[in-house]
């Protein structure tokens, strides 16, 4: 797939809806749950999607790593964030990249941005779209003090590699 600028806004578009959801958006909070009925608890949970999509985990995950805070899917590929990932810096973060070969996920690789700097928190949202990962580092302080910053990745064959990062270039106070 070739990035042209409608598959480049279609991601963005999603990359963005999924930035909405950052605390501080402005969005408003969700409605309480109801309250609970009067029948007795189950220990069982249904799962649904279990068979579509199992539990993704990984060995190198911390508890602390905030896996699984952004998720997307897409075909036989999966990307999970990580934004608290310590690998890199403490809270730099990072994403996990799986794929799936007839009913088994693997992971493939473990994506850091070319610059990860401790407390970036890259990895908090995620976007896929073919071949193309844009992943936010809404801490990322190159440019100006937590100003954030998205990174794009592109796939070739099973290889990822970081191939843009967009960053505001000046800021103002508000």
């Amino acid at each position: 797939m070739k990035l042209t600028k409608v598959t480049l806004a279609a991601l963005l578009t999603v990359f963005v809806a999924a930035c909405d959801l950052l605390p501080g958006s402005g969005q408003p909070e969700p409605k309480p749950k109801p309250p609970p009925t009067t029948e007795p608890p189950s220990n069982e949970v249904s799962n649904p999607f279990k068979t579509q999509f199992p539990e993704l985990g990984t060995g190198r995950a911390d508890t602390e790593d905030g896996y699984g805070i952004a998720v997307a899917v897409e075909g036989d590929t999966a990307v999970v964030g990580a934004p608290f990932d310590n690998d890199e810096g403490d809270e730099a973060g990072a994403v996990y990249v799986y794929t799936r070969s007839a009913d088994s996920w693997t992971e493939s690789v473990k994506l850091t941005a070319d610059d990860t700097e401790a407390g970036d928190r890259f990895g908090y949202a995620v976007a896929l779209l073919g071949d193309y990962l844009l992943v936010g580092a809404y801490l990322d302080d190159d440019r100006a003090d937590e100003a954030g910053a998205a990174y794009l990745f592109e796939r070739s064959d099973d290889s990822w590699s970081q191939v843009d990062k967009v960053a505001p270039e000046t800021l103002s106070e508000q």
